[in-house]
């Protein structure tokens, strides 16, 4: 009779063990991402313009969206219904011509393939703010912004958005108007997390005189504040020195999408740097 060395049966048992752990691992690693799509909407009380974007769910945010086609899409009050148009030039937006009244409930529905997913929201109104303030930077020229918004207010959470357009600039002069713009973001927000007051290193743009800026304040209730701290906190502040473990950013959409529906108060100024 034959026999195995003590070794050999080791040799086998670490074999198998470790066949079963690959296989148990494939079977628990999915094989693709869930097939869910990503509603996002900003409106405002500015009459105008409406929008709805939709797209199917990335496995990254470096991946391309693909837009979702063929959906319906519509807004309701207690008073009226609002059906939105798919923009031909641009796939996956829906968008509708309207005014919203703030402090009013509005719900925005979309159905696809036969499932119907639905968010409600209702507008803070907008508040009046001061401007930004920009320094100069005697060793390049450029102006850096120095002061945005505070960081904190717990009553009062927004979104500034700041649009610059230095095309006019000497700087700019005979470059592609599309490299002299660009988009900021700034929050308030209702609370203070250790990642935001030490966040990673990030790279301050400086602009040069006679830039034209546009500051946009988002009014936010406090479910859209506690999403984009939830974004911040996966996205700008995930590297910093006390990051959090990640986790799953939130919605306000029921069915099963993923994204957020708000409807904000808006207040503009604009200015130029170096004026």
């Amino acid at each position: 009779m034959k026999t195995i060395h003590p070794f050999g049966l080791l040799m086998i048992f670490i074999v198998v063990f470790i066949s079963s752990c690959e296989k148990l691992n494939q079977e628990e690693l999915p094989s693709k991402i869930p097939d869910m799509i990503v509603i996002q909407s900003l409106m405002t009380d500015r009459p105008g313009r409406q929008e709805v974007k939709i797209t199917q769910l990335t496995s990254s945010l470096l991946d391309t969206a693909i837009p979702v086609r063929t959906a319906r899409v519509f807004l309701s009050s207690e008073d009226s219904v609002v059906v939105f148009n798919e923009d031909s030039l641009n796939p996956g937006v829906y968008y509708a011509w309207l005014a919203l009244e703030m402090k009013k409930n509005y719900t925005l529905q979309v159905i696809y393939n036969q499932q119907v997913y639905s968010a409600i929201s209702a507008g803070e109104h907008g508040m009046v703010f001061n401007p930004p303030v920009f320094q100069r930077n005697a060793s390049d020229g450029l102006w850096y912004p120095v002061y945005v918004a505070p960081p904190f207010m717990p009553d009062h959470p927004a979104m500034y958005e700041i649009w610059t357009d230095g095309s006019m600039s000497p700087e700019c002069a005979g470059q592609n108007p599309d490299k002299c713009t660009a988009r900021l973001l700034f929050f308030t927000l209702p609370s203070i997390d250790v990642t935001q007051l030490l966040p990673p290193p990030t790279l301050n743009k400086g602009f040069p005189e006679g830039t034209q800026i546009t500051v946009r304040r988002y009014a936010m209730d406090m479910s859209y504040a506690a999403y984009w701290r939830e974004v911040l906190l996966e996205t700008r502040w995930a590297a910093g020195l006390f990051a959090l473990e990640p986790a799953n950013v939130p919605t306000n959409f029921t069915g099963g999408a993923r994204g957020w529906f708000a409807i904000c108060g808006l207040t503009e100024l604009s200015l130029v740097i170096g004026k």
